[in-house]
């Protein structure tokens, strides 16, 4: 494997050539994807971006956390959601490097991290040192104007976490049957 390093940058600090690298990577991941618009940076400001490059400076594999809103039995907590989590070139290490460089973060700030995965990559995301949960996303909902509430569509995924200080996956799996509502339905 090639010498790596990890960067992590705010979004609001992030090079417009990185964001229209980070762009081509997430497009060809899923090619639905969002673009990083420069004009709309505050959209991605406070986000924190993974960066792992190789001695050349290359891309070699690129996360975010987001800060996202939960509101749960009734308080709102902060946590950070995992997302955008891909690799240049898979079955290299690259991501694991990543993933591992967002664990410490999470840990040494003692922030919950929350983010989905396709069930066939919990082992991966485990061997990171996250825990999965299963039915968690079907529990997400979302407030809209004039009182409605939107509920997650997002059902298939599995839910990988990290409880932080505040220990609210605890707290949020040891009531199965509460809705979680957030900020954000998908990340």
């Amino acid at each position: 494997m090639k010498r790596t390093h990890v960067e992590i940058k705010k979004g609001k600090d992030l090079p417009a050539s990185v964001c229209r690298r980070l762009t081509e990577i997430w497009r060809r991941e899923w090619p639905d994807a969002n673009t990083l618009d420069l004009r709309k940076r505050e959209v991605f400001a406070k986000d924190i971006f993974f960066l792992v490059r190789d001695s050349n400076n290359r891309l070699l594999s690129v996360g975010r956390l987001i800060p996202i809103t939960f509101e749960f039995l009734g308080k709102e907590y902060k946590i950070l959601g995992i997302g955008d989590i891909a690799s240049v070139k898979k079955r290299s290490g690259y991501g694991k490097i990543l993933m591992t460089a967002m664990h410490k973060y999470l840990k040494r700030t003692k922030q919950t991290g929350v983010g989905f995965c396709d069930p066939k990559n919990d082992g991966f995301y485990t061997k990171c040192g996250y825990k999965i949960t299963k039915i968690f996303l079907k529990r997400f909902y979302k407030r809209l104007p004039k009182g409605k509430v939107k509920r997650s569509k997002w059902g298939h995924a599995h839910t990988l976490y990290l409880d932080g200080k505040d220990r609210l996956m605890k707290k949020i799996l040891s009531h199965p049957r509460t809705r979680i509502y957030t900020s954000k339905l998908h990340w």
